[in-house]
């Protein structure tokens, strides 16, 4: 009986299928708590930008929290700026 596809509820992304018995050369995922030490942020930050519907989208696993790595790098994207009233644009100054 075949698994049924999961995907990511807010972008309807399916994981990386990674074969069982195998290791993941490269770290695809960060914990909670990798993630705040990245950022200098405390967990708690994070867990309640994930109530009010910010930061990077998320995965809900059983008993944690993770985020894909291409999630955060793109949140870190879109988070760039060139002055306090505008969003830095790819490519130089606005």
């Amino acid at each position: 009986m075949p698994n049924p596809t999961v995907t990511h509820p807010r972008t309807g992304e399916t994981p990386p299928v990674i074969p069982s018995g195998t290791e993941s050369t490269t770290k695809t995922r960060l914990c909670q708590q990798a993630l705040a030490e990245r950022w200098g942020l405390s967990p708690k930050t994070l867990e309640r930008w994930r109530v009010l519907g910010i930061g990077p989208v998320y995965i809900r696993l059983p008993g944690k929290v993770v985020y894909r790595i291409e999630d955060v790098e793109a949140f870190e994207r879109s988070s760039l700026r060139q002055s306090t009233d505008q969003a830095y644009r790819e490519g130089g100054a606005a």
